[in-house]
């Protein structure tokens, strides 16, 4: 009789445990992430792939976020709670002819209060982006932020041209 009572106690709260409140929905807007599209350096108006593109965190504990893909755009990560993010580009990773430029990315970070499933999420302002190695041997030949806002996830908001 008690394992029954307890079966059945189990059963209902788990079912009335969670209410729409806890679940975020599907397609809700969170953080979004930096947009980058590669075009060519020879003609600006033409998006160009980048071969064997890998791009990882520069930080001690770095992150892979993108090994060895061929493409002309990559959506990236800014860290929340910082007011500056740091990734490597690397062409040809692994390779003879590896080239790797450095870029650190400063922005203004606000937390937006969306509900209390999905909590907060962060938007960007003020986006900029330095390249931090400044050798002769750098494969990315010119920046532009196209958006110094990052809001929103609809198109690109900065250029590297190669």
């Amino acid at each position: 009789m008690y394992k029954k009572l307890i079966v059945i106690l189990v059963i209902l709260t788990t079912l009335y445990g969670c209410t729409k409140d806890d679940i975020c929905p599907e397609g809700t807007v969170t953080t979004p992430l930096l947009i980058i599209n590669f075009k060519d350096n020879a003609n600006p108006t033409l998006l160009k792939d980048v071969d064997s593109l890998t791009v990882e965190t520069n930080y001690d504990s770095s992150v892979l976020v993108y090994s060895q893909v061929t493409t002309d755009s990559i959506s990236i990560s800014l860290r929340p709670g910082e007011e500056t993010t740091e990734y490597r580009f690397i062409k040809y990773a692994g390779e003879s002819n590896e080239v790797i430029d450095i870029y650190s990315f400063s922005y203004d970070h606000t937390n937006i209060y969306i509900n209390r499933a999905c909590g907060f999420k962060a938007t960007y302002s003020n986006l900029s982006a330095e390249k931090i190695d400044t050798n002769s041997n750098n494969w990315i030949t010119n920046t532009q932020i196209i958006k110094t806002t990052v809001e929103d996830e609809t198109e690109a908001h900065i250029t590297f041209f190669h």
